[in-house]
């Protein structure tokens, strides 16, 4: 028979919601010093051991303010947006440039037509919607591999 003991660790439950009560999904939950983690699941739900020592967790999610909390056995967090807007930014082979110093073609996919498709995956939903891209399923089974070439193969 085995026995464990876990004196000095603190059981944490939580929830992370926004500011309209909508449950948020994929927020990190981080013990403040340590690599210890977890993210929230589908109904905005997490759950994690903090060992004794450690006395805050850092919330943070894309879009909103990341917030520091006291560790205690029952968490409940809002986030609030994040107030401050991005430059936009161009993502390149080998780093990332402001749009405004960018040599070269570019094209830009808005949101709201990539949430217009129905598909799978978003590599698939960049399909016909910018010039150049041309996205090929590798396998017809759903959730298989796709390729994505942009200018041609040889280029």
């Amino acid at each position: 028979m085995s026995v464990g003991f876990t004196y000095g660790q603190t059981q944490i439950k939580g929830s992370v919601k926004d500011s309209k009560g909508e449950s948020l999904i994929g927020v990190s939950i981080q013990i403040k010093g340590s690599s210890l983690g977890v993210t929230t699941d589908s109904n905005g739900q997490f759950g994690l051991t903090a060992p004794s020592g450690f006395t805050h967790l850092i919330i943070s999610y894309v879009g909103m303010k990341s917030q520091e909390v006291s560790i205690a056995p029952v968490v409940k967090v809002v986030l609030l947006e994040e107030d401050q807007s991005l430059e936009e930014m161009v993502v390149i082979g080998y780093g990332a440039v402001k749009k405004s110093d960018l040599t070269g073609a570019v094209s830009t996919v808005k949101g709201e037509a990539i949430s217009r498709q129905l598909v799978s995956n978003s590599a698939q939903a960049l399909q016909g919607l910018a010039p150049g891209v041309n996205v090929v399923a590798n396998s017809g089974a759903p959730g298989g591999t796709v390729s994505v070439r942009i200018r041609g193969i040889a280029t």
